[in-house]
């Protein structure tokens, strides 16, 4: 698999390994004939990440399987298996080395190619930068299955879509500290509320809620009332990915 990141493009990548390690330790990189997939799951597995890179995202793109952690199968066989497909995890600490500066980097790398190197069980990132300096980068990799969530959102009965502005704006009001945040909706209002669980003196705790009407997100479709208790730094790593990738964000989610 060889694949070139386009100047323009380092920054959202190198966001986009940046927030899924705030999630999980290891790194899933899974290569398909179109489409470049960053997997992670937390340690508790209450929380998957996945961004998918269609191969329009790179300047240029190919993957190619064979040995291990990867497969190549024969055009002869039927339509759902004629692709390539490669997979392998590296640690997410190690990937980071890579994009840590990414206001650096936005400014000083022309392109970035990733080589995996299968003899070598090494995965190869080079930052090729201004005046003809490159930088190169072997990480270890380990061969694995795909990693993948079993989930339907079609069959949650509350959606949500708003853009993440909006939600990063809410969660500025809870401290950095702040572990788990509470959200609760009903038809007429959604609200969020620090988690506070076994606290000996609750009266001594700061305790933050944030209020919002439907008719400040895009779409507003709730079934059943719900509260849901999540992790407040995943989520803030995810609003910050999906700001500079100018996304919004669609919650799909039950009671």
């Amino acid at each position: 698999m060889r694949c070139v990141i386009p100047g323009q493009h380092v920054k959202l990548f190198g966001k986009a390994v940046q927030c899924l390690a705030k999630i999980g330790s290891e790194l899933y990189l899974e290569g398909e004939q179109d489409t470049f997939a960053l997997r992670t799951v937390n340690s508790s597995r209450s929380a998957f990440g996945c961004v998918t890179f269609h191969e329009s995202f790179f300047q240029s793109y190919t993957c190619a399987g064979g040995g291990a952690g990867a497969r190549q199968k024969d055009d002869s066989l039927d339509d759902a298996a004629d692709d390539t497909s490669v997979q392998c995890k590296i640690a997410a600490k190690s990937c980071l080395s890579v994009f840590r500066s990414l206001a650096t980097l936005e400014k000083t790398v022309d392109r970035c190619s990733i080589d995996l190197d299968i003899p070598a069980s090494k995965l190869i990132f080079v930052l090729h930068c201004k005046h003809g300096i490159t930088k190169t980068y072997n990480l270890g990799f380990q061969e694995c299955e795909s990693l993948q969530a079993i989930f339907s959102k079609d069959l949650s009965v509350n959606v949500i879509t708003t853009q993440s502005k909006l939600l990063q704006d809410v969660v500025a009001n809870f401290q950095t500290s702040q572990e788990e945040i509470t959200m609760r909706v009903k038809a007429t209002e959604l609200s969020f509320k620090n988690y506070v669980d076994d606290d000996p003196d609750p009266a001594k705790s700061l305790l933050t809620e944030t209020s919002l009407d439907p008719e400040e997100f895009d779409h507003y479709c709730i079934g059943v009332e719900a509260s849901l208790t999540f992790c407040l730094k995943e989520l803030r790593a995810i609003l910050s990915f999906l700001d500079a990738a100018e996304q919004r964000v669609t919650m799909h989610f039950e009671s």
